[in-house]
């Protein structure tokens, strides 16, 4: 088939798209001798069924590097502990700095700190 220039793929059976050509074509310009040869037309089911599932190994790709991330995060002890500090230290350094801001200007700033504005 290689020889031929005809696309192909190799899973457990040889799978040849028809795209511009009829089987009977294919069929001629293979010179080897073939003992079974099965014509495949999808079902509206089937195309929706393989689009459906090339979208999963997109999403199969994306959970993976979510989950590669997660593991990454979870082993590094000092970047836990410092992301659930930081906001606690951020937000009562605020509130410090926003009661002297906000008698100055007249206006509490604590309100953008708990709304995360």
């Amino acid at each position: 088939m290689q020889r031929a220039a005809i696309p192909f793929d190799e899973t457990p059976e040889f799978r040849i798209s028809l795209a511009s050509q009829n089987a009977q074509q294919v069929i001629h310009r293979i010179e080897t001798p073939l003992s079974l040869v099965k014509t495949y037309i999808p079902t509206l089911e089937d195309a929706y069924w393989r689009l459906w599932m090339g979208k999963m190994t997109d999403f199969n790709a994306i959970s993976t590097i979510a989950y590669r991330d997660l593991l990454k995060f979870m082993r590094d002890r000092p970047r836990i502990v410092s992301s659930f500090v930081f906001p606690f230290v951020f937000i009562a350094v605020w509130i410090e700095l926003s009661g002297h801001m906000g008698s100055m200007v007249g206006y509490s700033f604590v309100l953008y700190t708990f709304t995360g504005v």
